[in-house]
């Protein structure tokens, strides 16, 4: 190493560099020397010995400058971010739900409606929350409950509770497919459902009811659903008794499928999300 350090002094041009260093020195005066240029041609700084201690201070000053301003503009987006996020939720919670009011109140929720199998999918796609009863004109529940469901619509619609009822006829043309009836018999219907817009991964989702077969318990479903405090607008504009006691007499008379009692386990039971999508996909493609 020192030899080949060596040779590169004795080189033509750093004897050229020497020459002409002793010349400039020896023409100007030892000043000179504070400008020739450094003696080590990788050195980043110059060497202290050239500077005033001032100039050695701006020095490092002006190197290190460009580098905390580079930071300080990496940092200064994370900083504004960070302080206002909780500002930025607020807000961003808020436009959220005044775009749901705004949707809801531009979607008027359409009366309660007897649809057919090939209608279904406009009642997927409604931007509110749907109950749906599975009927059969044949079947005493079915005619009871009718009925009831309607009152309840018109009951809710006072409440300007935005909930939608429609109730799917199993006998209309075009029928259900037959798997479809295979999982809701019409023999042991009516059975109730609640299609919950924008609930899996943009598609509507599909809910069996498991709850108490009785008027509080239905406008309790309906209210939660909707997300309006159940005893501060729901009791009160529910408390219909001759539809109440009509509801509990036929689940005394029925089945164990229509007891008045509420199930323990809430007032939904969902549905496994492949099975929710496999039905809504029947009801899509099986239709007109």
């Amino acid at each position: 190493m020192c030899y080949i350090r060596g040779e590169a002094d004795n080189s033509i041009e750093a004897i050229l560099a020497r020459s002409r260093r002793r010349e400039l020195v020896a023409r100007v005066g030892p000043a000179a020397v504070r400008y020739l240029p450094s003696d080590d041609p990788h050195a980043f700084l110059l060497p202290d010995n050239r500077l005033e201690p001032a100039e050695r201070k701006w020095q490092k000053l002006f190197v290190a400058l460009p580098w905390l301003t580079f930071a300080a503009m990496l940092a200064l987006p994370v900083l504004i971010v960070h302080g206002n996020l909780p500002y930025l939720l607020q807000r961003a919670e808020h436009d959220k739900q005044a775009a749901g009011r705004r949707t809801l109140s531009a979607h008027r929720v359409p009366d309660f409606q007897v649809v057919n199998f090939g209608q279904m999918p406009d009642v997927l796609e409604r931007p509110f929350p749907t109950m749906l009863i599975l009927f059969h004109p044949a079947t005493l529940a079915s005619k009871v409950f009718l009925p009831v469901l309607q009152d309840l619509e018109g009951l809710l619609r006072k409440s300007a509770i935005p909930v939608s009822i429609a109730a799917l006829d199993l006998t209309a043309s075009p029928l259900p497919p037959d798997a479809f009836l295979w999982e809701y018999p019409a023999a042991v219907s009516p059975h109730i459902q609640l299609i919950l817009p924008r609930s899996m991964e943009g598609e509507a989702g599909v809910a069996d009811y498991d709850g108490g077969w009785n008027a509080r318990s239905l406008a309790a479903a309906a209210c939660r659903v909707s997300l309006i405090t159940l005893d501060l607008v729901c009791i009160p504009a529910l408390r219909s008794a001759e539809m109440a006691s009509c509801v509990c007499s036929c689940g005394s008379q029925g089945s164990s499928k229509f007891e008045t009692q509420e199930s323990p386990l809430g007032l939904w039971s969902f549905s496994a999300p492949s099975s929710a999508a496999k039905r809504r996909s029947r009801m899509q493609t099986d239709g007109p």
